[in-house]
Formats: C-alpha cells, structure tokens, sequence
C-alpha cells in the first residue's frame, strides 16, 4: 500500500530534531494543507536500492516564522524499513549523518532540522520524512547545461574541484559526488560556495571496506602519507562530477573540464611540500596527464551513464 499524494500524515513520531522547534516543524509539513501547496520537486516509486519517493519544497509555519524547507519523504517497506529507523540505518538517517560530519570538517551542507515517521491519515501507511533547510541557488549541473556566461561557468568549474579537493584532503568520500548534488551559491566576495544537498553517501575513507570503491584505495589508509590511495580516492569524485552531465547530453566543455583539473592542483601536491605551480613544467604536464588518464579510464569503464529520473528542474 502506498501514500495517498497530499494526503495527511497522522501518528507523527519524531526520531530526531537539530532545532527546539522540531516537533512543531514536522506537525506543520504532516498537515494535508501544507502537503497540498508544497512544490513538488521529485514524485515517484521507492526501488529497493533507495531514493524514490517524494520530495517537496514550501514554506513550513512554525508559530509567526515561515520556514523555507525542503521534505523528503519515503514510504518504509519491510522488516528492514521498520528496523530502519530503530537502528539509525534508513537512507534519511544516512543523510543526517552524511551532513553532520561535513559540518564538523568545515564543509558547506544542506542542514536537517527534524526526521520523523508518521502513517498516511486514510491509507495507513508508514513513511519516514526529513525535513531540511532550504539552500537557494542553482546546482552545478544546471551551470554545466544551462550556462549564463561562459566567465560564470569556468568559475564554477574551479570552485567544485577545489571543493572536491578539499574532501579528498580530509579523506571525506562521496560516493554520489554528481553536479546535481551540489547547489553553487554566491558568497558576499563574489565567490562561489559549492554546497552539498544529498549526504546520503558522504562518509570517512579511513579504515572503511568502501574506501576500496574508491578505485584502488586500500580498506585502511595512513592519512598524509598514501599518496597514491588519494589521487584514487580525489579522480573517483571527479570522475563522478563528469558522468551525470555525459548522461544527459551536456557534457562539461574540454576548457572547463582543464581549468577543473588545474584547480583541483592548487596548493601543495598531496604528500609532498611542493606546490604545482612550483614544479619544472614538463612535470607539470606529467602531473595534469596522469590525473586526467585516471578519471578518463573511472569515466570509460562507467555503465550507461543516462540517470532515471531527469535530474534537471524545468525552465
């Protein structure tokens, strides 16, 4: 049995809460009202890999404040889904996690306020919400096919390799690193500040079995000192960066793709107290072709790269 579409959520069990206001904000999105007028983002089934559902966008009412929010809500299946919840292993609890540790390592990420299961008010059935502060701002990926200036779009280029470099510095591994993922919003210098918005896959690449996923890491690293076990882990994300935009017909251009690779050079090579730009530039280019090789060869050895849901909103 599935969720009536804007139907009520009744029998609201709070699992977790980041504000004083969380029981409040999680009665306020359960309301049919509110289910009604939200935005509707993403609609479809739940696969038994994850994802799917719902997700909503609106202005939550919590007392006088309007609180923009971004709901994601996902029908709990099974015995596992059940548990899910209980053990603190469901994708949302995934995503909590996810965003808590970026926020301890000084990374910008889309904030959870409240996690909650609640049942439909006529269908009875079980769902688990998050309910996430809203970040404004289009996704890199939207930059990528829907480019305003060229100018615009190689400073996005630089600033999410950077990014991606700095996760890959602090062995932080997103296994879902897609331009889709991550909202580019305006900082007061004029810089960008890439922002993560799905968490669900972010996690330490120290001592974990999914470091290896990481195309050759080893399941335990010694950080500052496995140099090769970086640039496996840092390509990876790259390469993910270029995948999406390849499945849906907008490929990252060749210029962007370069002043990506040399942006994720800056500052000293990894392991090493010389900084790139200080190198002989025939091992610069040594450098550059041996990071471009390794995500072209993660990038050929990719199944079909076309996503199932269009991960571009409507213009």
């Amino acid at each position: 049995m599935s969720l009536v579409p804007d139907e009520s959520l009744s029998s609201v069990r709070v699992l977790g809460s980041a504000t004083p206001d969380g029981a409040a904000l999680a009665h306020a999105v359960a309301d049919e009202r509110w289910l009604a007028g939200a935005r509707v983002l993403k609609s479809g089934p739940s696969p038994p890999g994850g994802g799917g559902g719902r997700v909503l966008q609106g202005e939550a009412p919590v007392g006088a404040v309007r609180t923009p929010v971004v709901v994601k809500i996902l029908p709990v299946t099974g015995a596992r889904g059940a548990l899910g919840g209980l053990l603190r292993t469901s994708r949302h609890w995934r995503q909590w996690r996810g965003a808590a540790l970026l926020e301890r390592r000084g990374f910008d990420a889309q904030q959870p306020l409240v996690l909650f299961r609640a049942r439909g008010a006529g269908s009875g059935s079980p769902v688990e919400v998050l309910v996430l502060q809203f970040v404004p701002g289009r996704t890199a990926l939207e930059h990528i096919a829907r480019p305003e200036h060229p100018r615009q779009s190689a400073g996005v280029a630089r600033a999410v390799a950077r990014f991606t470099r700095r996760l890959a510095d602090q062995w932080l591994l997103n296994r879902d690193h897609k331009p889709s993922n991550i909202v580019m919003v305006p900082g007061p210098q004029g810089e960008w500040r890439p922002t993560l918005i799905d968490t669900v896959g972010v996690r330490s690449a120290i001592g974990s079995p999914l470091a290896a996923l990481a195309g050759g890491v080893p399941a335990m690293l010694r950080p500052g000192k496995d140099r090769r076990a970086h640039e496996a882990l840092l390509c990876r994300m790259l390469a993910t960066l270029l995948i999406e935009p390849i499945g849906i017909g907008h490929p990252v251009r060749p210029t962007d793709c370069m002043r990506a690779l040399l942006a994720s050079l800056d500052g000293p090579l990894f392991g090493s107290g010389a900084a790139f730009q200080s190198l002989p530039r025939i091992a610069r280019r040594a450098v550059v072709r041996a990071r471009w090789a390794r995500v072209t060869s993660i990038i050929a050895r990719h199944a079909d790269p076309t996503p199932r849901d269009d991960p571009l909103p409507r213009p």
